[in-house]
């Protein structure tokens, strides 16, 4: 099929917006000028007056590694203008898999109904590459999986032989093409990471010239120290590119770190090391309701803590530790964001204050049943400063969402995963951004940054990866009341030359 866009096109190097045609043949952009003759020969014209036509947004930081294969349609990226993702982040990969991991990770994915049947990163490329989804997936390594593939998740000390080998097995998801390595220190097993183990994977990936990407471990009271420890390891590393994950000054006793944090970034980049971030545009994150039960738990997998809570003494020490930790505030800005647990199905989308008259009770019940698929919002967030971060020069476009269908049928998401990029449009349109570079932080950046392959911007021989959309109507009203509503203002999207939504 041949296809014809006219209208507002950003140039390949983001400088200019100017009213020219890009024509689309198979899988790739063939031609781009200013009246392409035999223009009449396409199978399909689309003319538009006053939309942009773009390169496809990238996510830079997503979690489809499963749920693009088992909803291939990609409904909740695709129509918000997505069309290519960096997943596998926050140290979580679909590979590589072992006897060690294996049974852990088909336990994490198994709302998703979606048959786990690869072991490394090629027949997980094979399994894509048969499915076809709609989102292009460029799946990153995750250390938490790695880690867990050679020293399972228990707390025990990393062997210099396990240490080697997960080196080695690094090394060859790098040379199959993964485009780096990604930790999520905050979890089970990343979390006991030492920094001699982050140091020698940190030097694997300077061999390749790969991206190092990392959930700090602490986005709040240790904000400051966590991104220190990271970038001086990745400088002593020998590392050209970090990319901090959804950098954020959680909790309000914090908001004043930003400043600090930046002023730190900015300094490793005059040394030499190409620093970024992503953020996603919402002051409510998301992750697992286990981190509720803080610090003293946090060595526990989510699967050994529904094991350890299915004892009644332990249900009221854990009850006992949440009266001590937690007060009432803390309660009324945290929600419970999703389950698939027939029993707490009514209560996804309330805060935990809502749930019951002791939510620290209601959590640990929660736990106990569905620790593995129950899920945290936390309205712990500046409002000023997440708009501060995603207009930063340094930061890119970054969902933290899964590619979702317009369902609940794999558990109630956060608006992010439906809302994410025209939200970030949005707001930077009403800051007084220009579009080219508005379009620069959500497709280009995050192609140049992780060297993705012919996609990230409009040129001759690219991938057709477009997006078209209005910039007066660009927007999401996406809530947690209603998390599955599509964007607003995306006009078209091409992926791979083939139109997904209209």
């Amino acid at each position: 099929m041949r296809y014809l866009l006219k209208g507002f096109v950003c140039s390949a190097d983001f400088s200019t917006l100017s009213r020219k045609a890009v024509l689309i043949e198979n899988e790739r952009i063939t031609a781009i000028e200013n009246d392409i003759t035999g223009s009449c020969a396409a199978d399909r014209v689309f003319e538009f007056k006053d939309e942009i036509i773009s390169p496809g947004f990238i996510d830079a930081h997503g979690h489809s590694d499963i749920s693009a294969l088992a909803a291939p349609e990609c409904f909740s990226k695709i129509t918000q203008g997505i069309t290519a993702e960096v997943c596998g982040n926050c140290g979580l990969s679909s590979f590589p898999l072992t006897g060690n991991n294996f049974e852990h990770i088909q336990n994490l994915y198994s709302n998703y109904g979606f048959e786990i049947n690869w072991n490394d990163f090629n027949s997980y490329l094979e399994v894509i590459r048969h499915i076809k989804p709609a989102l292009r997936l460029f799946p990153l390594s995750g250390h938490n999986t790695l880690r867990a593939a050679v020293n399972g998740y228990e707390n025990v000390p990393l062997s210099e032989k396990n240490l080697l080998k997960m080196c080695q097995l690094l090394e060859s998801q790098l040379l199959d093409s993964s485009p780096g390595l990604s930790t999520g220190l905050l979890y089970v097993p990343g979390i006991f990471a030492d920094t001699s183990e982050l140091y020698q994977l940190m030097k694997t990936l300077a061999r390749h010239n790969r991206v190092y990407t990392t959930h700090l471990r602490s986005e709040g009271d240790k904000l400051l120290e966590s991104l220190e420890e990271t970038l001086s390891i990745a400088a002593e590393a020998g590392l050209e590119k970090v990319l901090i994950s959804h950098l954020k000054t959680a909790g309000k006793d914090n908001f004043h770190k930003l400043d600090a944090a930046l002023d730190m970034i900015r300094k490793f980049r005059e040394r030499g090391m190409d620093v970024r971030f992503d953020r996603y545009p919402y002051i409510e994150s998301q992750t697992m309701l286990s981190v509720t039960l803080g610090e003293k738990y946090s060595s526990y997998s989510d699967r050994e803590l529904s094991l350890l809570l299915q004892s009644e003494n332990e249900q009221l020490r854990a009850i006992e530790h949440l009266h001590t930790i937690r007060d009432e505030n803390y309660w009324r800005t945290r929600r419970l964001e999703g389950t698939t647990h027939p029993s707490y199905l009514p209560y996804q989308g309330k805060f935990l204050s809502e749930i019951s008259t002791d939510p620290a009770e209601a959590v640990v019940q929660i736990l106990k049943d569905a620790a593995n698929d129950s899920t945290v919002a936390a309205a712990s967030m500046s409002e000023e400063n997440m708009k501060r971060i995603i207009s930063a020069p340094e930061a890119m476009f970054g969902s933290d969402g899964n590619a979702l269908p317009p369902d609940h049928r794999f558990g109630r998401p956060h608006p992010r995963s439906f809302g994410s990029a025209a939200k970030f449009a949005r707001i930077l349109l009403d800051s007084g951004m220009e579009i080219t570079n508005i379009c620069r932080k959500l497709s280009g950046n995050a192609a140049e940054f992780f060297a993705l392959p012919d996609c990230g911007s409009l040129k001759v021989g690219n991938y057709a990866d477009i997006t078209v959309f209005s910039p007066e109507e660009i927007d999401s009203k996406a809530d947690f009341a209603t998390p599955c509503r599509p964007a607003e203002g995306i006009r078209l999207v091409f992926t791979g030359g083939i139109p997904h939504y209209f």
